[in-house]
């Protein structure tokens, strides 16, 4: 919470450094708004010192050990079936769909 405050102080701050003064926040002048955000950054970095390393509730924590191997990068190919078409048909495409028309005089 401590870093999310820092954070708003520091945006607030740079954008006194650009303009040159924020009124609603008391920034007069860039000197003020340098002072502000070299103490924004204080506060962000005591906010991060200050943080827990892990949260209590992770979702991390039920995932596997690190020392279980990962899935294989590249995966293993399956054969894929190729299609039987009977030799007294040939295949088409009428209005879109591919048919098998019987050749003319096999029956």
């Amino acid at each position: 919470m401590l870093v999310l405050f820092g954070l708003a102080a520091l945006v607030v701050a740079l954008v006194g450094l650009v303009r040159g003064h924020v009124s609603w926040a008391r920034i007069v002048s860039r000197k003020t708004a340098a002072t502000t955000a070299v103490a924004a950054l204080v506060v962000i970095s005591v906010g991060g010192a200050l943080s827990p390393s892990e949260p209590k509730n992770s979702a991390t924590s039920s995932a596997l050990p690190l020392s279980a191997s990962p899935a294989p990068a590249t995966p293993t190919p399956t054969p894929t079936p190729t299609p039987r078409i009977r030799p007294d048909t040939r295949v088409g495409v009428i209005r879109g769909k591919v048919v098998r028309l019987p050749i003319r005089g096999n029956g």
